[in-house]
């Protein structure tokens, strides 16, 4: 991860390329609640179009609500929202909460399933 949007998609995209593990999204330091929605949603969201990602956070100098709403969007504004995954507590601290991109059983394959265009 890191703060700017094209070192993290180019870090990821290297990731999924040479290992097969599961991969959390997610940009470090976002920045403001507005900056910070904003450098999310480029950098995860072209990251879940290209079928790269297992659990994202959205890391916003605000209430982790907000976060988890954020993610949520970010999914919808992809057509991965319904159906698609469950929320995460990912510890005890302010802000540790993730969601998970698969898509859930009953619904059918993950996105990482899904032709891509």
């Amino acid at each position: 991860k890191a703060s700017s949007v094209d070192s993290t998609i180019r870090a990821y995209q290297l990731m999924a390329q040479r290992c097969n593990y599961p991969l959390h999204l997610g940009v470090t330091e976002a920045g403001t609640a507005r900056m910070g929605l904003i450098k999310s949603a480029i950098g995860i969201g072209s990251l879940l179009q290209q079928g790269i990602g297992d659990t994202l956070r959205v890391s916003l100098t605000a209430d982790p609500v907000e976060e988890i709403a954020a993610g949520k969007d970010i999914l919808k504004a992809l057509g991965m929202g319904a159906g698609y995954g469950e929320y995460l507590g990912l510890g005890g601290v302010k802000g540790t909460f993730g969601y998970s991109v698969k898509k859930k059983k009953k619904a059918g394959k993950s996105h990482k399933d899904r032709k891509k265009p």
